[in-house]
């Protein structure tokens, strides 16, 4: 490897011997050493000094989380409040806002009398109605169960009568399986 001589004077950034500074890049050791420094143009490196790294982005303030949790509140309350509307009094139904225990109070009733009740598949179809208003709700939906061998029925629609006390507890529940 050639021996390039750098005057002392080069480790302010300039060789003396010229007015031209030395670029930035791979030397042989000025001090004599059998190896290479890296010259950055102002001092002598044994490795290439890292870039700096640009600027980080500004991170979303707290504040604008606090608001988008209130948003998303907000509108997972409104969207609670509209399915608890449409289940309990968009189709006819008027259950007081019983609806959830009227269905699941059917859906348990019907659970019981299968012969594989964890195998039970409730669809999205259950309403609940009055027509008399005398407190005893009938309930409609479809139900896929497996059968005595083991397999899929396929769904069928289920029927229930529940009953209600006037104070709205649960008083007796007759299921009507699919004929």
């Amino acid at each position: 490897m050639p021996k390039i001589r750098i005057p002392s004077a080069t480790r302010g950034g300039r060789n003396a011997a010229s007015t031209t500074p030395l670029p930035p890049g791979w030397y042989p050791d000025p001090s004599g050493q059998n190896r290479q420094l890296y010259w950055d143009g102002r001092q002598w490196h044994t490795a290439p000094p890292t870039p700096p790294l640009p600027p980080l982005e500004r991170r979303a303030s707290t504040a604008r989380w606090v608001i988008w949790g209130l948003i998303g509140a907000v509108l997972s309350a409104g969207a609670g409040v509209y399915l608890a509307y449409l289940t309990d009094g968009n189709r006819g139904s008027s259950t007081g806002g019983n609806a959830v225990f009227i269905i699941s109070s059917c859906q348990d009733a019907i659970k019981n009398k299968l012969k594989d009740p964890y195998s039970v598949k409730f669809s999205d179809d259950w309403t609940a109605y009055d027509t008399k208003q005398t407190g005893t709700y009938t309930v409609t939906g479809s139900v896929n169960s497996k059968n005595g061998f083991g397999g899929y029925t396929g769904n069928q629609q289920w029927k229930c009568d529940v009953t209600l006390t006037p104070d709205g507890k649960h008083s007796s529940t007759h299921v009507y399986p699919p004929s």
